[in-house]
């Protein structure tokens, strides 16, 4: 039942809403743009793929969950979509974020308590899962010269390098907030259900 709801849930989500046409706001060029089919989810206007915002300051009526999506969209490392970038290849059909990025989101998610966070930070990180991408120093060869008596290539000289590692993100388990039943009260820590009239 409750991979059931889950599965409903991640369905309704994904097509919950598409703007035919919009406007999105480039962040880098401070320029707005018509452009068609973003998907951004439905209430909020950074939360999907691209957005829908008029300005920087422009939220949608989820501000506190449309505020996280913003932040994590000005992310200033990424690799676009189907791009090689430090080493790695993005074959995801989403921009792939810095892993400090994506704790940020995470945890900007996690700490607010709307039904509106939890889906989207359920969404985002149970379903589409790209993963994120730290840098590390790499050792790597400067200087190559052919060695006659090994009969082969050798290093003679090391340097670094900066590469990018992928790292999977971890799961958004958090639960739904749990809404008050209108049908039963609370008597002295017992639940009583209200006759039905």
């Amino acid at each position: 039942m409750k991979l059931c709801s889950n599965i409903c849930l991640v369905l309704a989500v994904i097509f919950i809403h598409v703007y035919e046409s919009g406007a999105k706001y480039d962040w880098k060029t401070k320029q707005v743009s018509n452009e068609e089919n973003h998907f951004i989810f439905k209430g909020t206007k950074w939360c999907g793929r691209g957005n829908n915002a008029m300005s920087f300051d422009d939220l949608g009526k989820h501000v506190q969950t449309d505020a996280c999506c913003r932040e994590h969209d000005h992310c200033p490392s990424t690799i676009p979509s189907f791009r090689r970038r430090f080493g790695i290849l993005n074959y995801y059909p989403m921009h792939m974020s810095h892993c400090s990025c994506e704790n940020r989101l995470f945890n900007c998610l996690w700490n607010i308590t709307s039904p509106v966070s939890v889906a989207v930070g359920r969404l985002y990180f149970n379903v589409f899962r790209a993963p994120c991408f730290q840098l590390v120093e790499v050792k790597v060869c400067k200087k190559r010269s052919f060695n006659w008596k090994k009969f082969k290539f050798v290093c003679k000289e090391y340097g670094v390098e900066l590469k990018g590692k992928t790292f999977k993100l971890r799961k958004f388990l958090k639960q739904f907030p749990v809404q008050p039943d209108m049908n039963s009260t609370r008597n002295m820590g017992n639940t009583t259900h209200k006759p039905m009239l």
